[in-house]
Order: structure tokens, then C-alpha cells, then sequence
């Protein structure tokens, strides 16, 4: 047994060392006769999104960013404009000559396919990457650079970054589908309305105000319906987020959660994990961050630290999740929506302030402000929690809906009216004043309302336009 062990070691060897003498993933001549299409045909250029090095030759890199450059600036990269820009660098004669460049087209098919070289030149590219990828995992287990799960965690890194690379879209500016040739059979709530499929949903709040609570309900409805659904926690301890399934009544492995307590740093929401999470799920996941502070790399007051979580998290959108980011208010009045850098705000679809109404700390009614919308949202809703159970209040619901359209009516009649006076006029509609005030200051604040200078220290209001 042993001895048959051995031979199959060493033929699996053998083929190893065959193949590793093998030349690389190439087609030269198709890289030629893309070089020489865009030579002969320069408008053709946006149908061919390849960069430098997805060439195998050298000297096929350098002609190509001849052409590119000569496009950057501004001129038509045919031959002459191109073979003038190699002269000037001095690299005509190390990318073969005149009659190198004049010859790129030799053997050229008459049906010029464009799509289907590129798509070749580019699928042998990605194999190339693929054989320096394993070639430079090999060499680090061979002198120990670093342990087995570091560079088992780098690799996974790097082949999420070669798989993203190797999706490239061919599109280009000239051949965009229109908008309307996109599938839109309209927005579809995975909880009406505060969770549209495909958006990027935040959940703020002061401790204890209920987010988790509420995000988690919304999980669990969710993950009934058969949708997957994944918490990414870099806050709590199993034993609080337990608890909370258990309050909740979610059933066993309806959602799924990565914790810090598997002792494996928890993913980033676009990580190459998370994302073939989302590329393999059917129908599209619904991921939910706790919390955002956690996941910012740097200073949540900082612009470049907050973009770069929150594109992250587009990202993921765009790759077909539904995300809910849970994040923590302030004490001051800038902060009052959600704390660090405006970004966070910029780049939600929906956000909502969330405030336990209870004196004592237990959750019973749990208040959810709507401080963005792009779905059309401009009301408040209630939610009541009982014996781990968050139900919406539809009447209290309907009754602040109905309010705000009639605050929203009657600043429409009455434009440019100071604070005192639409007071005045919301009394008359049976509507409080503090109702009245808030429909204002919320309005200014989500940029709905549009408030100027009036006589002395008033200020008028008008309705902005949607």
C-alpha cells in the first residue's frame, strides 16, 4: 500500500512538473489583431476595455499604451499617430519597427471580432495571473513567510480580487443598454416600507433604543419567506445576539451570523467572502452591519475612512444584497441623525432615527424617524414590541401619514409663509404645534423645505420640488 501511495505521489509530481514547463496562456496573434483593428479602425477603440497588461508580449504592452496615450491626449491612434508616439519615447525599434507595426494586421480575418478577441485576450490574461498567484503562494509556504491561515487568508484576498478582475465588463460607453431595457417590474419591499430590495437601509441610534431589535424582527420575517439572510457583528457577544434570537423566536439556522467569537476577524460587507455569498444566493440575500463604527477603518469623522465603508456597501447593493447598517447617534444637534462624517447620510437609500419611547428601558413602543428616503417616504412609524414580537402600529401609521400630507398641502398653499403663521395654519387643520414644528425643522433638514430670509428675524418656507 505504501509503495502504490509513493508512485501516485510521484506521478501527481510528475504532471506538476510537466505543466509548470509548459509556455504560458497566450494568443499572440489575436493580440496583433487587436493592435491592428484599432490601428486601421481608431473610433473602435471603446470596444476594446483591455489594459496593458492583459497583453503577453512586451512589446504588444507598449504599443498599446502608445495608443491609449495618444487617445488620452486628444489624437486619433492610427498608425502614423501611434508610430510618431513610439519614436518620440524611444521605443519604436524595442517594439519591432516600422515594419512591425505595418505587419500587425497580417493574417487578420475578414469578419473582424472584436468582442470575441478581446474576450480571449483577456481570459488567457486572467489564466497567466492565476499561474504568478500559485507560483507566489508556493514560494511563501516554501520559506515560511508568514503562518499557514495568513497566507491562507491572503490568498483568499487575492482570488476574490482575480475572480472580480476576471468578471470585467465588456461594455463600453458606445454600447450601454438603455435604462428601459432593464428588467423593472417596480420597488418591492421585503418589509413594507421600510426595507426596498436592493437598497442600502440605515438603522441609527443610542444604546439600548431598540435597532438591533427591530433589524432583527425584520431578519426573521424575512428569512421565512426563504430569502437568506447573514448578521456580520463585530459589536455584541453570542450570548446577547442568542438572547435576542431567542426573544425573537428565530428559528434555527434561518439566519446566519459571522461573530467575532469564531476567532476570525469578521468580514468586511464587500469582502470576497460576502460577495459569493451574495453571487450564489437565489434569490439575493439581505446582509445586516453591526455596527458601521466597527467596520470603519479610521476616524468615522473622516471622509476618505466613511466612503470607504460605505462604497463598500454599495458594492455589495450592487451586487444584488439588500443591506441594513445599524450606526449610533449623538448628543449634538448635528448629530442627532447619526454620528461621523455627512458620507454616511449621502450614500443610504433610507435612514431611520430609532428611539425607545419607554421611560424604564424595556421596549414596548419603539419610535422609527425617516431621515432620508429616496422611495418616497416622509412619515414616522410607530412599532410595538410584546413578547418578542415587533409589529408595526398601522393605525398610528395612517393618522401620521395623513398629517404630514396636510402639513405638506398647506405649505404648498401657502408659500413663503414664516414659522408663526403655518403654526397658526396647522392649528386650524386640527394639527398641533409641535407636529408643525417638526414637519419644519425635519423638512429644512432633508432639504424638502426651503427656508429664506423674511422681514426682521423671520424666516420664510417653500416647498422644494420633487
Amino acid at each position: 500500500m505504501r509503495t502504490r501511495g509513493l508512485k501516485i505521489v510521484n506521478h501527481k509530481r510528475r504532471s506538476m512538473l510537466d505543466a509548470m514547463e509548459r509556455p504560458l496562456p497566450a494568443s499572440v496573434d489575436l493580440e496583433r489583431y487587436v493592435l491592428g483593428a484599432i490601428l486601421i479602425e481608431p473610433n473602435r477603440l471603446e470596444e476594446v476595455p483591455l489594459e496593458a497588461d492583459d497583453f503577453s508580449c512586451e512589446n504588444h504592452r507598449r504599443i498599446w499604451k502608445a495608443i491609449c496615450d495618444c487617445a488620452n491626449d486628444g489624437y486619433q491612434p492610427d498608425r502614423a499617430t501611434v508610430m510618431k508616439r513610439l519614436e518620440e519615447q524611444g521605443e519604436l525599434q524595442s517594439c519591432g519597427g516600422i515594419s512591425y507595426l505595418v505587419s500587425l494586421e497580417d493574417g487578420m480575418p475578414k469578419g473582424i471580432n472584436l468582442a470575441g478577441w478581446v474576450r480571449k485576450i483577456r481570459e488567457n490574461a486572467n489564466l497567466r495571473r492565476i499561474i504568478y498567484f500559485g507560483q507566489s503562494l508556493m514560494e511563501r509556504a516554501f520559506l515560511r513567510d508568514g503562518t499557514a491561515s495568513d497566507i491562507l487568508t491572503d490568498a483568499a484576498e487575492r482570488a476574490g480580487d482575480l475572480n472580480r478582475n476576471g468578471d470585467r465588463s465588456l461594455l463600453t460607453i458606445a454600447n450601454l443598454p438603455s435604462i428601459y431595457d432593464l428588467n423593472f417590474e417596480g420597488i418591492k419591499y421585503l418589509e413594507t416600507p421600510v426595507v426596498p430590495e436592493g437598497a442600502l437601509i440605515a438603522l441609527t441610534g443610542d444604546a439600548e433604543s431598540g435597532k438591533s431589535t427591530i433589524a432583527t424582527s425584520w431578519l426573521r420575517n424575512i428569512a421565512l419567506t426563504g430569502r437568506p439572510c447573514l448578521i456580520l457583528d463585530r459589536d455584541n457577544p453570542w450570548q446577547v445576539v442568542r438572547d435576542r434570537f431567542v426573544r425573537l423566536n428565530v428559528p434555527r439556522d434561518a439566519i446566519k451570523v459571522f461573530g467575532g467569537w469564531l476567532l476570525e476577524t469578521v468580514p468586511q460587507p464587500n469582502s470576497p467572502l460576502v460577495l459569493d455569498f451574495v453571487k450564489r444566493s437565489n434569490p439575493k440575500p439581505v446582509v445586516m452591519v453591526d455596527s458601521a463604527s466597527s467596520f470603519i477603518e479610521g476616524d468615522e469623522n473622516d471622509a476618505e475612512a466613511m466612503l470607504a465603508l460605505m462604497r463598500g456597501c454599495r458594492e455589495t447593493t450592487d451586487a444584488g444584497a439588500t443591506l441594513m447598517v445599524l450606526h449610533n447617534t449623538g448628543k449634538g444637534e448635528h448629530t442627532r441623525d447619526y454620528r461621523g462624517h455627512s458620507i454616511f447620510r449621502d450614500k443610504i437609500d433610507q435612514g431611520f432615527v430609532v428611539k425607545n419611547l419607554e421611560t424604564d428601558r424595556r421596549l414596548g413602543k419603539i419610535l422609527l424617524r425617516c431621515f432620508k428616503s429616496r422611495f418616497g417616504l416622509t412619515q414616522n412609524l410607530l412599532y410595538r414590541y410584546n413578547d418578542g414580537v415587533c409589529i408595526r402600529d398601522d393605525e398610528w401609521f395612517e393618522a401620521s401619514r395623513t398629517g404630514a400630507e396636510k402639513l405638506t398641502s398647506l405649505l404648498r398653499e401657502n408659500p413663503g409663509v414664516n414659522k408663526r403663521a403655518f403654526e397658526m395654519h396647522a392649528h386650524g387643520a386640527g394639527i398641533g404645534l409641535d407636529a408643525a414644528r417638526d414637519f419644519l425643522r425635519e423638512g429644512i433638514r432633508n432639504k424638502q423645505i426651503r427656508q429664506e430670509p423674511g422681514p426682521g428675524k423671520s424666516h420664510r418656507h417653500f416647498l422644494e420640488a420633487n
